[in-house]
């Protein structure tokens, strides 16, 4: 993908989280089973990030811990919801922030950074290469960079693949061949109000991008409601690695 492409699509992706948020936050209250896991590699004191925090709600499973927490969101509408959800103090902080352009950041090092499927919205190899990177260098050595992304090769999210692998072949689209745009329809009235962007993730191309950073693979797994499943099967890929 050009790169002007990639940057035309992060900012529809931006667009739409914009325009979908309230109904988008009121979707997302309650944590995804696999979060309650990643609590466990985080000890007392720890500096964590959470990039690509929406609402909040993956601080619903680190509110009991000691830990200095902060997370980052490119919606400024999500950021607003997740204040009134989390009211800020010296323990967690909430700022609007991009995971491709670390303008936002200001030294710290973090022992974790999460990243709760927040990837596959982001366009292009570059820009997927950028975060990972951004990751890397904003992590203490030894430190957890953890993530989750749809697995888009199972359910119904296939028949959008194919549909952009069509359109594309026809010169009718510039995404990448597993790539898809997937509506988001209105909760009460089911109008399509916006068509969200995703990249379609293997373990493979997983592994490769945290090679690639100079990170360490710890697990990269199928998960089918927090547990690991056999072959593609599950909602999501969990992704951790180590600095």
């Amino acid at each position: 993908m050009k790169q002007e492409i990639a940057e035309k699509i992060l900012n529809k992706v931006k667009a739409d989280y914009s325009k979908i948020a309230p109904d988008f936050s009121r979707t997302r209250n309650k944590y995804w089973e696999e979060m309650r896991g990643f609590a466990k590699r985080l000890a007392p004191g720890d500096r964590v990030l959470d990039l690509g925090c929406g609402n909040g709600r993956l601080y619903e499973v680190l509110q009991d811990l000691s830990i200095s927490y902060l997370g980052v969101d490119n919606s400024r509408e999500l950021i607003d919801f997740a204040k009134k959800r989390w009211n800020e103090n010296e323990k967690r902080k909430f700022l609007v922030g991009d995971a491709t352009d670390l303008a936002w950041w200001k030294g710290e090092k973090y022992n974790a950074v999460f990243m709760i499927a927040v990837l596959h919205h982001v366009p292009g190899k570059e820009l997927r290469k950028k975060v990972f990177e951004n990751a890397a260098k904003i992590l203490e050595p030894g430190g957890f960079f953890i993530m989750t992304n749809w697995n888009l090769f199972e359910g119904k999210y296939p028949g959008y693949i194919l549909k952009n692998i069509l359109r594309k072949i026809a010169g009718r689209r510039k995404l990448d061949f597993t790539d898809a745009l997937i509506p988001w329809k209105d909760a009460g009235t089911g109008e399509v109000m916006a068509e969200r962007y995703f990249h379609a993730f293997t373990l493979r191309e997983l592994d490769r991008l945290v090679k690639e950073a100079g990170l360490e693979i710890v697990e990269n797994f199928y998960s089918l409601g927090g547990e690991k499943s056999r072959f593609w099967q599950g909602k999501n890929i969990v992704t951790i690695a180590k600095k």
